[in-house]
């Protein structure tokens, strides 16, 4: 949480160090319009800069609401959109059906380590810096 002097947030962000699947850092970022500065921006890519070099990480990737400020902040420091993410709803009539899967196709919880590696293969799907 970065705060005024007087103790007012002006930003939130989590950042998540390098793992074995990635050799970089993941922030995530949340600055209210009415706080969206330079100067907070600074303050939150510094703080996050300095963690990552604690953890050689090759690369930060920042998350942002795409339509936040912060956004077009991060494009004039030269970051780039890598990928959207979107949240979809809509108003239903009445209840849902139950579903009907096809002949071959099951639904079941997804158990880490038993669970095929072709289920949600998101990480093979992340880009590796260089």
């Amino acid at each position: 949480m970065f705060e005024d002097d007087v103790g007012v947030p002006l930003a939130y962000a989590d950042i998540a160090p390098p793992t074995e699947a990635s050799t970089a850092c993941w922030l995530d970022v949340r600055i209210p319009e009415r706080t969206a500065t330079d100067a907070v921006l600074d303050a939150v890519l510094s703080w996050a800069d300095e963690h990552c070099r604690g953890h050689a990480a090759a690369a930060l990737r920042v998350s942002v609401p795409s339509t936040a400020p912060a956004g077009a902040m991060l494009a004039a420091r030269g970051f780039q959109v890598v990928r959207h993410s979107f949240h979809m709803r809509i108003d239903l009539d009445g209840p849902l059906p139950v579903p009907f899967w096809p002949d071959g196709v099951t639904v079941r919880t997804f158990r880490a380590g038993v669970t095929s590696r072709n289920c949600c293969n998101f990480a093979g799907s992340v880009r590796r810096a260089a």
